[in-house]
């Protein structure tokens, strides 16, 4: 199949103007932000995911207006700050921060859309090209005049756009109905959690049983525990408070083996992080914190490390052992891990950690503080809008079930076995997701590369009455420029 037939390239400067957008000062003057033009910055754009933009956070008056960029309904913008070469088109008349370019004096030749298209497909070059040696990418109009661009003729634009169009409309449904099933597998997780964590799951186990200890016994064995353990560390055993009848209610009735007990009854250690940004190195322990741990599992190749002067600065409260459960009580508040063995690691920054009792399985502590039954508690008691966050006071003073540590340990393998399928299929899921946005950018580069029509369709766009060959675009970029002084090659 013959391939950009009638195609020039072309710098994107060449072809029409690249112009910056401009912010009023300073930011939030009652002067320019008050009105009711709205005011796009880049983080409203990176809130949604279609091709049009129709409002933001910020608005500015006519005289903020004066001062930025009032831009036309449909004006095609590209983000040149923070997250890079991200193009929408605008679903009202708006302001543009300077963070963005827009264009003008288009030619009518050129497809709004195509570029649209184009500057998705450069984007990952862009990034990766500007991308060394800084930590955020920026770019500037003369870097954006330099963007080099094939333009085939106006129908043969048009029916590439049409192809990419259709095609990412299918890809987007087969990734919604991907990303609905990791949802339905969400709902899943938390009903079999629940269904542990109210007894259901060992139901008939409990009916196999002759010996199980009572609620009473369960307590009673706690708390000579706690005793023991306060009596070894020389710190006096703090007294628990009771449970009001009231405070049970809003949860299932526990099986009559089991009984609940606060969070600080179950664990002998309970410590906060401290509360100081440590200073990190090349080599050394490892330090964790929110940015290196997801539910169950420690990312230690995401972890910072820190030396040995500092790591034994932050383990004097208590050293990290295997089975202990780290807890992320601010930013993303809720997440839990157990502290794996055979590594020296300490506690970074929002995070607490809990050293169960040996009456509690470590991985029973870990699931029941990733379901709703634990969720639900400490949701309403999170403060903070900017940094959401938890206190250890109230965190200890949450409900937890207790049963024996027999039923405990059928109660993980149970979980296990029907969590190791849900993993398995969310892990499918997750490469089905990757692979879907690889095909997308294989469908830009095939439309860029003019690979994506099928021989009909480009014998039909260039029988269309408008199609020109190259000559002839350029011949028309030429003229249109030219008055300006600008040199087409």
């Amino acid at each position: 199949m013959e391939e950009k037939v009638g195609w020039i390239e072309i710098e994107l400067g060449q072809l029409c103007d690249v112009v910056r957008g401009a912010s009023p000062r300073p930011m939030g003057d009652p002067r320019y932000f008050t009105g009711a033009i709205p005011f796009i910055k880049i983080g409203d754009i990176t809130k949604i995911s279609g091709k049009t933009i129709f409002d933001s956070e910020i608005y500015v008056n006519e005289e903020g207006a004066k001062k930025s960029r009032l831009l036309k309904k449909g004006s095609l913008i590209l983000s040149n700050s923070g997250t890079v070469c991200l193009p929408k088109f605008l679903g009202v008349d708006s302001c543009i921060h300077d963070g963005f370019v827009t264009f003008n004096n288009i030619p009518d030749f050129v497809s709004l859309n195509f570029l649209f298209h184009y500057f998705h497909y450069i984007r990952p070059y862009v990034i990766q090209k500007h991308k060394q040696g800084v930590t955020q990418v920026n770019l500037n109009t003369t870097i954006v005049k330099e963007f080099k661009i094939s333009l085939p003729s106006l129908p043969e634009q048009r029916a590439i756009v049409s192809k990419i169009e259709q095609l990412f409309s299918e890809l987007d449904n087969g990734i919604s109905n991907l990303k609905l099933a990791q949802e339905q597998l969400k709902v899943y997780r938390q009903a079999v959690l629940k269904k542990a964590f109210e007894g259901e799951l060992t139901r008939k186990w409990r009916e196999q049983q002759t010996d199980l200890p009572d609620a009473g016994d369960l307590l009673e064995q706690i708390r000579k525990e706690r005793e023991e353990a306060a009596r070894a560390s020389g710190e006096k055993l703090k007294a628990v408070k009771s449970f009001a009848e009231t405070e049970l209610l809003e949860f299932s009735k526990l099986p009559k083996e089991w009984t609940w007990a606060r969070v600080e009854e179950t664990s002998s250690h309970i410590v906060d992080c401290l509360h100081s940004t440590a200073k990190f190195v090349d080599s050394g322990f490892y330090c964790i914190d929110t940015t290196c741990i997801e539910n169950g599992k420690i990312l230690f190749e995401n972890a910072r490390l820190v030396n040995e002067e500092t790591y034994k600065d932050r383990i004097r409260r208590l050293k990290p052992e295997s089975g202990d459960i780290l807890f992320s009580r601010e930013g993303t508040v809720g997440t839990t891990v157990i502290t794996p063995g055979n590594v020296n690691l300490c506690l970074g920054q929002r995070m607490m950690m809990f050293r169960p009792l040996k009456k509690i399985t470590p991985k029973f502590f870990m699931y029941y503080f990733q379901s709703m039954l634990f969720s639900k508690q400490y949701k309403p008691l999170i403060g903070g809008t900017t940094s959401p966050h938890l206190n250890i006071r109230d965190i200890i003073q949450l409900k937890f079930p207790i049963c024996s540590l027999p039923e405990q340990q059928a109660i993980v393998q149970e979980i296990e076995t029907r969590l190791s399928v849900c993993d398995k299929i969310e892990q499918d899921i997750e490469t089905n997701l990757e692979k879907a946005e690889e095909l997308r950018q294989s469908i830009l580069k095939k439309a860029f590369e003019g690979k994506l029509l099928n021989e009909r369709e480009l014998v039909e766009v260039r029988g269309a009455e408008d199609w020109e060959p190259a000559e002839v675009l350029l011949e028309k970029i030429k003229a249109e420029k030219g008055q300006n002084g600008k040199n087409i090659h």
